[in-house]
């Protein structure tokens, strides 16, 4: 594929994944959402009255997790291309996937909370919860590492420009903090606290920023070009 159309790949999977992910989490998350420290008997009652949102959340991140990974495999085929970022291409297409795959499993126990409504073991409404949350969460960990390695393609070989990976390497390190929001049952550290908002509202801009500096190559600088041969 041309370098001309893995871009507009790029720029238009990231557009779209980032708009299915805010329809999903703003639209379709009803008011009385239970937190991380309400009881059970909260979390029963929600799912039981908002079984169709929720179902229907999950079926559009689900949608949304597929746009972000036709993203992510767009910027490894621009990466494959400078050979001095391949080994970061291979790490940047794991981490992706990794952490696509655990934000999916998170969907999963939502959409098991809501599936036989009303549930008959409010403890278990509210380990699936918490389940979800976590998992959501410690996707940051895969997701982290994936924009970190985009990072470094551009800085080492101006695949994107030098600025895509400063703003990268802070987008990342937020990743990597809120992957560690279990440690309490409410306040910032908790699961629904706001320090994993704040690493996921990061990730979403990063995929914004990213995908304007694709719309604009122009602003890129042209790969480095490899070391001359020593001469015979």
């Amino acid at each position: 594929m041309s370098l001309p159309n893995v871009r507009r790949m790029t720029l238009w999977s990231g557009v779209v994944g980032v708009v299915l992910t805010l329809v999903g989490f703003i639209v379709f998350t009803k008011s009385n959402y239970p937190d991380s420290n309400d009881g059970p008997a909260k979390i029963v009652s929600y799912f039981a009255q908002h079984r169709s949102a929720a179902l229907t959340q999950q079926f559009i991140l689900g949608l949304s997790a597929v746009a972000l990974a036709v993203f992510a495999a767009g910027l490894v085929m621009m990466m494959w291309r400078a050979e001095a970022t391949r080994p970061a291409a291979v790490v940047a297409a794991i981490s992706a996937a990794g952490g696509l795959g655990v934000f999916l499993v998170g969907g999963g126990f939502t959409a098991l909370l809501a599936y036989r409504t009303p549930a008959g073991d409010p403890g278990l409404m509210r380990a699936l919860l918490d389940g979800s949350w976590i998992m959501l969460n410690i996707s940051g960990f895969m997701l982290g590492t994936f924009i970190a390695a985009v990072s470094y393609a551009a800085w080492r070989a101006h695949v994107l420009p030098a600025w895509v990976g400063e703003f990268g390497a802070l987008v990342a390190l937020a990743q990597f903090v809120g992957a560690a929001s279990y440690a309490r049952g409410d306040g910032g550290f908790s699961p629904q606290g706001w320090i994993p908002l704040v690493a996921a509202l990061a990730y979403v801009v990063w995929v914004l920023a990213v995908c304007f500096a694709v719309w604009r190559p122009q602003e890129a600088v042209t790969p480095a070009p490899s070391a001359p041969a020593p001469a015979a």
